[in-house]
């Protein structure tokens, strides 16, 4: 019996000290990148980000490079200070669509901090997935 209660006891310090470790992380990731919406920060810090990314229902893509490394790239939406700034350069970037100041690209994950930091760059979160107006019902 007692020993059962020591290693439940043990259980519950060692998830504790993970979670203490991982807000810790977290924490100094949101210093670090202010602009970058919270689970797309959990994604530049997962352990296996491919697993992460499924988890939080992210479009992602992997691609291996020519010397067999992979590099994930990941759906999300820059919005921009204003409609008429450009998308910041030097980031390999896959443009899928714009409106206005909100930009839906595919970016590389590991560029995703820096991305956010850019000095036009509002805020970089997910895409927001269709909403049903209902006007149509189907007609």
């Amino acid at each position: 019996m007692r020993k059962q209660w020591l290693l439940t006891l043990m259980g519950v310090l060692v998830g504790v000290l993970l979670s203490m470790a991982s807000t810790v992380r977290e924490a100094e990731g949101q210093a670090e990148c202010p602009k970058l919406e919270n689970r797309l920060l959990g994604l530049t810090q997962a352990a296996n980000p491919e697993q992460y990314a499924l988890l939080q229902g992210f479009y992602y893509e992997k691609e291996e490079t020519t010397k067999g490394d992979s590099v994930m790239w990941v759906r999300l939406v820059i919005e921009l200070h204003k409609a008429d700034d450009s998308l910041p350069t030097g980031y390999a970037l896959r443009f899928e669509g714009r409106y206005e100041h909100l930009v839906q690209l595919l970016s590389r994950v590991a560029d995703l901090c820096a991305l956010s930091n850019e000095v036009q760059v509002a805020y970089v979160r997910p895409p927001v997935g269709p909403l049903p107006d209902g006007s149509s019902q189907g007609k």
